[in-house]
């Protein structure tokens, strides 16, 4: 027997193996999972093996069931002792979370009484790795029933499944990277037999009374322990901005720090007299030393200048267009000295590109109401102490440690010039060197951005940029991963939560989709009402890829990578939810309806389309038309031929592939609602024939617009179009009539402010023109240059409210419309507008216009408003009915 593991994970195991005999024969064997018994193949066609061995077969492929995965352990073993000797080992995978678990319950056993876990801490478990890593491996494996030689636990073989690990998590976004990489940096810099040592005389030290509080925070956190002559340069080169810079060297006297540090600020020959005054004052108060270039050296000669100043300190080059706040420089000092082989440390920032909060790579605002103390405060009660390693230290604020600077050199003043890319030239050194970069996730700095550089900064980014890249053809790689893997997302999450959690009012969840349209403009719009000093929108987005809670007008965001329920419930049960607002469920599993009922609040149910009656969403055939609504067997069959709508497939297929169920499943939901909002009164009706035990309202969304006619001398009839005009919006409809009224030389001609599913087509045609994108606020000077007043709607399904319908009136249109969905009624309670009876032909809908055309003409003065009551108390009693 032949054969090789090329692969094991939380996922899968894949490989190969043949009869060294009887090569063409395919094997089965069964294997041991958790005390389950499953049976692989040798069935797989694999090109690498035919080349080497002449096989058509060998290669096998078995996925770990999802129920296995969610023990969050398990262990792999052959029971064919021939299989055991090919392979030589058993395989145990244990997920993160459990780990930190098991952790917890061995040493809990040292003391003898339970200890806190803060389960999102990765540092805490690095400390005993791996001697505490065996343990629990071996515990886990012997609590499943796998005998004791399950699993080699051997110091040189564990290392080894380790690199294993490693090199596959380069190609995959796994947690692994993220949870070894410190161990492999530490083997690296000192070698495992140090390594062990220290680790053991650092448990003894530890675990040297059972006595003492057992609280994780006293054994596992390392105090400063002022030392007196342990004094820390901040070193903030200065050439313009005094408003900025004021700012900043003022937040960093007034800093309180246990940790003794000098301020030296560089004034690089700036041309600002009132910031040379300034910083000589402070100077002269023996706030700050100041060092004053006779000539300017540039940004990068500027900071070498700092730096030498006292070779024996370590330094931290801060930005002075950056504000801090107390102890940031005892947590970054702690982060520095939390392993031996760290040599720069970086803080979160809102505009910190890889270190950014709270979204990565974007230049954020700070948070509204937040002063950067009470931002600082959350940082480090959200994720104190952990560090993660970043693939490059962020320049405007970087403690660098004094041993790393000997080992490499100061900053490259020639290759650098006037400044950027330098600290990714320092960080690439010390990494070839065995010394790590990384992010103190509990400190928060505030950077302004690059006030001294403003205009030549796109340039001398770009140009200096490809010179690193030529120096370190690999940088671009390594930062691409790293944003891929996003190791400090989870920090990011648990800071985002605490700053949640620290706003004393209530939250209303809005759940929908991140596709944009009318469904964003009534979330969008009903927030806007409801929000106020004591009550705040959470907006939750589903994606394909992912879910996104954001908090309505701000920055702050959680991602949700897995689509995972029980996480974001675990997360909002942090938070005082009034209600949720469900107005959109495409992207979401079944699950999603679980939510209101964990965390014990009432929900609400927009409707925007008809996603509760059809997974198809618009009522629609295959020809884009209106399907007449027929009884479910029809429905069924036009969902087999025609496909349910984007990310509803899955739970289509949960159903098993029926319409009725697929109706039955949601009537629970739509009892168990304290109201079901439908956005017109034809909505209203429809939506009743198939829940009639909802409590559903008719409520419009709430907009405020004011029509007045606008007035048309010309004799065309120019009829606007707005929007983007697909197929279920009428653009076969609007072909024919433009068709139509080409060839009968009928004085008419259409404006599609817009675009369509294909302008090529429509453009054939004289009579059609296409304005293509638009911005909103060019809307009144592209109608008025058509000189139409006149609107047109060709929707062929039964729209639920049409914000093109308001807009058009915002904007002086008269509507003409088919009677079908929410134009009627909509139209009938503004006495505004008129309808065509469905289906229309092209000959019905011309005369239509021309009729309206001269009638409008002789009778221009109309005027209507529509003001729904948008405060908030009035409207959240109106409402929502609270």
């Amino acid at each position: 027997m032949i054969g090789n593991i090329d692969i094991i994970d939380e996922y899968a195991i894949h490989g190969w193996f043949l009869d060294n005999i009887k090569i063409e024969d395919i094997i089965s064997t069964d294997i041991i999972i958790n005390n389950n018994i499953y049976q692989i193949s040798n069935s797989l066609y694999r090109e690498d093996i035919k080349d080497t061995f002449g096989s058509k077969i060998g290669g096998f492929f078995f996925e770990i069931p999802i129920s296995v995965r969610m023990e969050g352990y398990y262990a792999i073993k052959f029971v064919d002792e021939n299989f055991q000797k090919l392979f030589n080992q058993h395989f145990f995978w244990i997920s993160y979370s459990r780990q930190i678990e098991t952790i917890a319950q061995l040493n809990s056993k040292l003391f003898g009484a339970e200890i806190e876990v803060p389960v999102e801490k990765l540092w805490l478990r690095d400390k005993f790795f791996p001697s505490v890593l065996n343990d629990f491996r071996k515990a886990s494996v012997l609590n499943m029933g796998v005998e004791q030689d399950a699993i080699d636990v051997s110091l040189k073989n564990m290392f080894t499944v380790m690199r294993k690990i490693a090199l596959y998590d380069q190609r995959h976004n796994g947690d692994y990277s993220r949870v070894y990489h410190k161990s492999f940096a530490r083997f690296r810099k000192r070698g495992i037999n140090v390594m062990l040592q220290k680790l053991r005389e650092e448990a003894q030290a530890r675990f040297r009374t059972k006595n003492e509080p057992k609280n994780l925070s006293i054994y596992f956190s390392q105090p400063l322990a002022q030392q007196k002559d342990k004094t820390i340069d901040i070193v903030i080169p200065s050439y313009r901005g005094i408003e900025e810079t004021k700012e900043c060297v003022e937040s960093v006297v007034n800093s309180y720090n246990e940790v003794a540090i000098e301020i030296i600020v560089i004034n690089d020959c700036g041309p600002e007299e009132e910031l040379t005054q300034y910083l000589r004052k402070i100077a002269n108060a023996g706030k700050i030393t100041l060092i004053e270039n006779k000539t300017n050296l540039g940004f990068v000669k500027s900071v070498n200048v700092g730096m030498r100043l006292h070779p024996e300190r370590d330094v931290i080059l801060l930005n002075s267009d950056t504000v801090v706040s107390s102890r940031w420089v005892d947590k970054l000092y702690r982060a520095a000295y939390q392993e031996s082989n760290i040599a720069t440390v970086t803080p979160f920032s809102n505009r910190a590109t890889i270190c950014s909060f709270p979204k990565s790579n974007v230049d954020n605002d700070l948070i509204s109401g937040m002063s950067i103390d009470q931002l600082s405060n959350i940082f480090e009660q959200a994720n104190d102490r952990v560090v993660v390693d970043i693939p490059t230290a962020v320049g405007f604020c970087m403690y660098i440690k004094r041993e790393s600077i000997n080992e490499v050199g100061y900053f490259d003043e020639e290759k650098w010039a006037k400044g950027y890319c330098e600290e990714n030239d320092f960080s690439l050194k010390v990494a070839t060197k065995g010394w790590r970069n990384v992010i103190a996730c509990d400190t928060f700095v505030e950077h302004k951005g690059s006030v001294s550089f403003a205009g030549e900064k796109a340039a001398r980014v770009e140009e200096n940029l490809q010179k690193l890249l030529r120096e370190y053809p690999e940088y671009n790689m390594q930062v691409q991963r790293f944003i891929w893997q996003d190791p400090i997302a989870p920090y990011r999450k648990s800071a985002a939560i605490e700053l949640l959690k620290a706003f004393d009012g209530q939250y209303i969840v809005m759940i929908s989709h991140n596709l944009g349209g009318g469904t964003k403009v009534a979330v969008d719009a009903i927030a806007d009402c409801t929000s106020n000093f004591h009550t705040k929108i959470l907006i939750l987005e589903g994606g394909s890829e992912s879910w996104t809670l954001s908090l309505k007008d701000s920055d702050l965001e959680l991602v949700y990578f897995k689509k995972d329920i029980i996480e974001l419930a675990k997360d909002l049960q942090h938070l005082s939810i009034r209600f949720i607002h469900f107005h959109q469920v495409i992207y979401f599993s079944w699950d999603i309806w679980e939510l209101p009922s964990i965390l014990g609040v009432p929900y609400y149910i927009a409707v925007h389309d008809y996603l509760y009656i059809c997974p198809r969403l618009n009522l629609i055939d295959q020809n884009g038309q209106y399907c007449g609504e027929p009884d479910t067997q029809m429905c069924d069959q036009c969902v087999a031929k025609n496909g349910t709508y984007t990310g509803l497939y899955d739970k289509f297929d949960a159903v098993g592939h029926s319409v009725a169920k697929w109706r039955d499943r949601l009537a629970g939901h739509f009892d168990n609602a304290a109201m079901v909002i439908a956005p017109s009164a034809d909505t209203q009706v429809r939506m009743k024939k198939y829940y009639p035990n909802a409590n559903i309202v008719f409520k419009p969304h709430p907009e405020r617009f004011h029509f007045e006619l606008r007035s048309s001398s010309s004799e065309t009839v120019n009829v606007i179009i707005l929007g983007a005009i697909s197929q279920i919006k009428g653009f076969q409809l609007l072909k024919e009539c433009a068709e139509y009224a080409y060839i009968e030389k009928l004085n008419i001609h259409f404006h599609v402010i817009g675009f369509t599913m294909d302008d090529t087509v429509l453009l054939k045609y004289p009579n059609i023109t296409i304005s293509g994108h638009y911005h909103q606020d060019d809307l009144d000077t592209i109608i008025s240059a058509t000189e139409g007043n006149v609107a047109l709607f060709l929707s062929g399904w039964p729209e639920t409210y049409s914000y093109t319908l308001s807009e058009a009136w915002a904007n002086g249109l008269y509507p003409i419309a088919l009677d079908i969905g929410a134009f009627d009624k909509r139209m009938a309670e503004m006495e505004v507008g008129e309808t065509i009876s469905y289906p229309a032909t092209p000959k019905t809908i011309l005369a239509a216009l021309i009729s309206t055309h001269i009638r409008l003409n002789e009778n221009a003065k109309q005027v209507k408003s529509f003001d729904y009551d948008t405060t908030m108390d009035s409207f959240l009693s109106h409402y929502y009915g609270v």
